[in-house]
């Protein structure tokens, strides 16, 4: 997933892999329909799936953005 510096806006999702085919149709629905990065946090996926690699990759950008803010801060 790619997403504004602040990590809100959703931007663009790349997918590989063997299982690319079933999960890119997730980031194109999101992006068509302006999701945020919060609400793949927000949303269930089932565990374990490879489906759930989008929550994982949403709570790493805000992991990201938190660094960026701190280090900033300091």
């Amino acid at each position: 997933m790619v997403a504004d510096p602040e990590g809100e806006r959703l931007l663009g999702v790349q997918v590989v892999g063997d299982s690319a085919t079933e999960l890119v149709h997730l980031g194109q629905l999101a992006l068509q329909n302006g999701a945020t990065v919060e609400s793949f946090i927000d949303n269930i996926f089932n565990f374990p799936t490879y489906a759930e690699a989008y929550r994982i990759a949403a709570l790493d950008i805000l992991g990201q953005v938190a660094k960026r803010q701190s280090a900033k801060a300091a």
